[in-house]
């Protein structure tokens, strides 16, 4: 990703508890957002009393990206090959079983196995990824982005979290829009960094 910059984050996977083993959970599901907050919609976060919800645009030649969603604001902010702001073709993340969501936290060198058994919720994918990466001859079928979260300058911020499984097993990052001074970071080389996401159990014992 290019105006990429490296710094110091935290950020978090976002689970669900299921009785199943969940591919593509009814757990969750996409409403069309125009700039009303359903009352099923999940909260990723609060900043002064305000919540925050986590969001999903479509960006030509891109792909489906995930993005914070901010209440009164006319406009969300996407990490996506550079900072750019998308106003049109955003949907919300909702549930009716909001107990049943969680961040997990992990690294990138932990991830595979803090998610074993846990199925991670995609919020999205990278189209470009994929193409480019097939272009290159690396087989990529697809290239999903996980709902992720950190906190920067106090705000909570949605971002994707990216996991290679094919020739570069095991690559994991975390990219996220940096609004204030509209650069893009990641966290892929820090090891101590921790990561909240959000995922499903395969299972729950009994």
């Amino acid at each position: 990703m290019k105006n990429m910059v490296k710094r110091e984050v935290i950020f978090n996977l976002l689970v669900v508890l299921c009785l199943f083993k969940a591919q593509c959970c009814e757990e969750w599901y996409w409403k069309d957002y125009n700039r009303e907050i359903p009352t099923d919609a999940i909260v990723a976060g609060t900043y002064k009393g305000q919540h925050r919800y986590i969001g999903q645009a479509y960006l030509h030649h891109y792909g489906i990206m995930v993005t914070t969603i901010i209440p009164g604001q006319n406009h969300s902010i996407v990490a996506c090959y550079g900072v750019k702001k998308v106003n049109k073709m955003i949907k919300i993340l909702c549930s009716r079983n909001h107990h049943n969501f969680h961040w997990i936290e992990t690294t990138p060198n932990t991830y595979l196995n803090d998610t074993m058994h846990l199925t991670t919720v995609i919020g999205g994918y990278n189209e470009r990824a994929r193409s480019d990466w097939n272009k290159n001859g690396v087989s990529l079928e697809l290239a999903p982005l996980i709902i992720g979260r950190t906190t920067r300058h106090v705000h909570p911020i949605i971002g994707a979290v990216t996991v290679y499984r094919q020739k570069y097993v095991g690559k994991t990052d975390f990219y996220y829009p940096d609004p204030v001074n509209n650069t893009v970071l990641s966290a892929a080389s820090f090891e101590e960094h921790k990561t909240h996401i959000l995922a499903i159990n395969k299972y729950i014992k009994q």
